[in-house]
Parts: C-alpha cells; sequence; structure tokens
C-alpha cells in the first residue's frame, strides 16, 4: 500500500474548501442551538425570512437566490407547511408554485429574529478573533 505520509498528501490537510465546509457546519450548529427552543433551525429560518422579504416568488426563483438545489428547497418547505408556517397561493400559471407566510409563520419569524440577533452577535464576536473581514 501507498504511503500517505508525503508532502503531497500532508497538502490536504490544509484544503480550503474542507475548512469552510468545518466552519459552515460550526457556525450552522450555533444558529440552531439558538433557535432549538422554537423548534426551528437555521435552513428554515433562512427560507421563512428569504420568503418574507423578498415579496412572492416561484420556487425555481427562491431555490435560485437561496443558491439551493430545488429537491432541497422543496424539502424544507415541506416541513414549514407542516408546520403551517407558509402555504401555497393560486397563480395564473399552476407549474409555478408560490408560497408565502402565514400568520403563524410571520408570528414564529417574529420569535426567532433576537435569538437570530444574538446568533448574528455570537459570531460576530467569535470571527474579531480571527479578523475574519467577510463578516
Amino acid at each position: 500500500m501507498k504511503s500517505t505520509k508525503s508532502f503531497k498528501y500532508r497538502k490536504l490537510r490544509n484544503c480550503k474548501c474542507l475548512k469552510i465546509r468545518k466552519v459552515s457546519r460550526l457556525v450552522t450548529q450555533l444558529y440552531d442551538r439558538k433557535l432549538q427552543a422554537l423548534g426551528l433551525k437555521i435552513t428554515q429560518f433562512s427560507i421563512l425570512s428569504f420568503i418574507a422579504t423578498s415579496g412572492q416568488k416561484n420556487l425555481i426563483k427562491l431555490a435560485n437566490e437561496l443558491q439551493m438545489d430545488r429537491t432541497t428547497l422543496t424539502r424544507g418547505l415541506e416541513i414549514l407547511k407542516k408546520k403551517k408556517f407558509i402555504k401555497n397561493v393560486t397563480n395564473k400559471d399552476s407549474r409555478k408554485r408560490i408560497v408565502i407566510l402565514t400568520e403563524d409563520g410571520l408570528n414564529i419569524l417574529d420569535k426567532a429574529i433576537p435569538l437570530w440577533v444574538e446568533a448574528e452577535e455570537a459570531i460576530l464576536e467569535e470571527s474579531k478573533k480571527f479578523d475574519f473581514s467577510i463578516l
């Protein structure tokens, strides 16, 4: 078997993509912990907040603007629909699915925003330690 102790393989530990994905998982976990009391995940909060702030958009436009795969977005929307946070709106073109927030969706978003702000502040404070200018 080939040795993986060479410089070529040791360089893999510095993979930028791997490090970014790791940080992304840690950040996601922090937001999820903050939102846990409301039974929300950051992915659900993100979809709700985007729908609330972007007006009526069909599923394709939502997926594109959220940079999400349509099947992933559809799964997320189904969860939010079961929780009665969103509903479908009738549309002239029945092929284009449009969703809006329900009253329950607006209420949960209102409750979640202060928790999200706490997470945002925690991320910002933590990022200062590492001089992350992107945030």
